[in-house]
């Protein structure tokens, strides 16, 4: 007898690895909680529909709570139109995993990776390839490791796509094959008993998923990391003693790189963590290079820099920030599990306010080299004559989108609390007086936080005479856009309950709208997952417009002056929430079955 399985749509789902938004034309069993742009966005609509004297039809703020719970599970449904004008698509069984460049180009392809995106998570060892190259090719290219081949295939993947730096020039094509060689030697590794070179293996291609739309993978690919780190034991710290000090030192920089994947994956896919946070008791990575490690004579360290910038300063910062966050996912968004149970607004402000704090305090002690910068700062710091202590520009503003991030996500449930406010019969006068005399103010650092996001994107866009940012363009694109939706928010905010925020005219919301959709495209003009994102900011201008010229800005009482339809997607805004456009990415999270 011979059955035919169902398509595989997992490898191009409705959604992207970084859970920006949810594009889903399917029903399916997916859930993303409340600190996904999923389910905020799901919050904003249920605010326009009570604006508009509207009968709402999500309650929570889940998206899995709008499905049907009658529902079976089943399949996203594949859409060919999301296959048209990709520039590969390789089924994984179909490629040989094997086949690799000449010496001089992975040479090359690793130069390029080492002065980019590794710089930026720094737990991978160059010298462990070039090593590995060697032992190649003085074994007639036999005996290649599995681990090590695909974590050089997904190094290569990443030089190639361009993800940090665009501007030195991409191949989509190239990328796309070096990643499906890597999934190919993947499938064999990730059965088999783990070793640190597989967990390795395992970090690297999670990250590059992100950035694809793949989002199912995507999450997948984060349990089996974390359960390959605890086979190993990274978390241990009393296994990790037994260790040598460099072999000692890579361990300890992937158990925290782990703990970061996690707090990522849990703050996009809004889905609990899988790393508690009693399991974090590694000591933190030293501020050494591993050629320091690595070396017979280690008497002398000196701080690990990388063309001039302090890389393993920026990982220790950004491993105690992301700490912050996963305390922020415990806390503020109940470790995204939902009950019926309603947090008063007093709650989540007490809450909110037990972790800022901690943030202040993590932005005071931050080292001098690489402080967070503002627009003003960052002319200073780039200004030798005006500057008076040496300044890592670089590494500071990857410190300070990232700081600025954890900040807005933290004030961001303040901000659901003033929208969700007056769904239920039980809100009273107290609720609203508790929510202007306090919450306001949350609301205000919410908002402050997503202007200066854009403010430091938008003035380190590449340009033919400057590099970007060091970050990947998804990350930019997420960072974008998740300001853009607490702007887009808190203006619906504003005409909701007829307040100011931040003495912000109306004007000055679709300003700030507009220089989010113009810094997503120059973070990456090409890419699909860009053109969604600024095509969906185009329709939020379109529908602000149209929504303040029909008298938007009155009392919400005056729901007769909006234009006559059942909520966004009426006004041919974005078609149906979730979106089912046939491109690329949007948020993180699994295709609609969502960063």
């Amino acid at each position: 007898m011979l059955v035919s399985p169902q398509p595989d749509t997992s490898q191009n789902d409705t959604v992207d690895g970084m859970v920006v938004i949810t594009f889903a034309d399917d029903e399916t069993a997916a859930c993303f909680g409340p600190s996904s742009n999923s389910a905020f966005f799901s919050t904003i609509n249920d605010a326009v529909d009570q604006m508009r004297n509207v009968p709402t039809r999500h309650h929570g703020d889940t998206l899995c709570e709008r499905q049907d719970s009658t529902h079976f599970s089943r399949p996203v449904s594949p859409n060919p139109s999301s296959r048209r004008n990709q520039p590969l698509s390789l089924a994984v069984d179909d490629v040989n995993c094997f086949i690799l460049p000449k010496k001089e180009t992975i040479i090359e392809l690793l130069d390029r990776f080492f002065t980019g995106f590794g710089m930026l998570f720094p737990y991978i060892y160059k010298k462990t390839f070039l090593d590995g190259i060697a032992d190649m090719e003085s074994a007639s290219f036999r005996g290649v490791r599995r681990p090590w081949l695909c974590l050089l295939n997904t190094i290569m993947a990443f030089a190639t796509s361009g993800a940090v730096y665009p501007h030195r020039g991409q191949n989509q094509t190239d990328a796309e094959i070096y990643l499906q060689r890597a999934l190919k030697v993947l499938q064999d590794i990730s059965l088999q008993s783990a070793n640190l070179e597989a967990v390795q293996a395992l970090l690297l291609i999670l990250q590059y998923l992100q950035g694809t739309q793949q989002s199912a993978r995507t999450w997948t690919l984060q349990g089996l990391t974390v359960h390959a780190a605890f086979q190993i034991g990274l978390h241990s710290p009393a296994e990790n003693a037994k260790y040598g000090p460099l072999e000692r030192e890579i361990r300890k920089r992937c158990w925290h790189m782990c703990c970061i994947m996690d707090r990522t994956c849990s703050m996009t896919f809004g889905r609990p963590q899988s790393i508690r946070q009693d399991y974090q008791l590694e000591e933190l990575p030293q501020d050494v290079d591993f050629e320091t490690l690595g070396s017979e004579n280690r008497q002398e360290q000196v701080p690990s820099r990388v063309n001039g910038m302090s890389v393993v300063a920026a990982f220790v910062q950004s491993i105690k920030l992301y700490a912050l966050v996963g305390l922020i996912l415990q806390t503020v968004y109940q470790n995204n599990i939902q009950t019926k149970e309603i947090l008063p607004s007093s709650k989540v402000f007490q809450n909110i306010m037990a972790i800022e704090p901690q943030l202040t305090a993590w932005k005071a002690e931050l080292p001098s080299h690489i402080r967070l910068q503002t627009r003003d700062t960052m002319i200073e710091a780039t200004n030798p004559a005006v500057s008076d202590a040496p300044i890592d520009i670089t590494m500071s503003l990857v410190l300070t989108l990232r700081f600025l991030h954890t900040r807005m996500l933290l004030h961001r449930r303040m901000l659901v609390c003033f929208l969700q406010n007056g769904r239920s019969t039980a809100d009273t006068d107290g609720e609203w007086n508790f929510l202007m005399n306090f919450g306001k103010a949350s609301v205000e650092m919410c908002l402050s936080a997503a202007l200066d996001i854009l403010d430091i994107l938008k003035s380190n866009s590449p340009s033919p005479t400057k590099s970007p940012v060091l970050t990947t363009w998804w990350f930019q694109i997420y960072y974008a856009f998740s300001a853009a939706l607490v702007i887009f928010a808190v203006m619906i905010l504003s005409m909701k309950h007829n307040i100011r925020i931040l003495h912000l005219e109306p004007q000055d919301f679709l300003k700030h709208i507009q220089d989010a959709s113009q810094t997503i495209t120059k973070a990456s003009s090409d890419s699909r997952i860009g053109n969604r994102c600024r095509k969906c900011l185009e329709r939020l201008l379109q529908f602000a417009s149209t929504f303040q010229s029909a008298g938007g800005m009155q009392t919400a009482s005056d729901a007769c002056a909006f234009p006559a339809a059942s909520n966004l997607a009426d006004l041919d805004f974005l078609g149906n929430l979730p979106f089912a456009w046939d491109d690329q990415f949007i948020t993180q999270g699994d295709s609609i079955e969502f960063f």
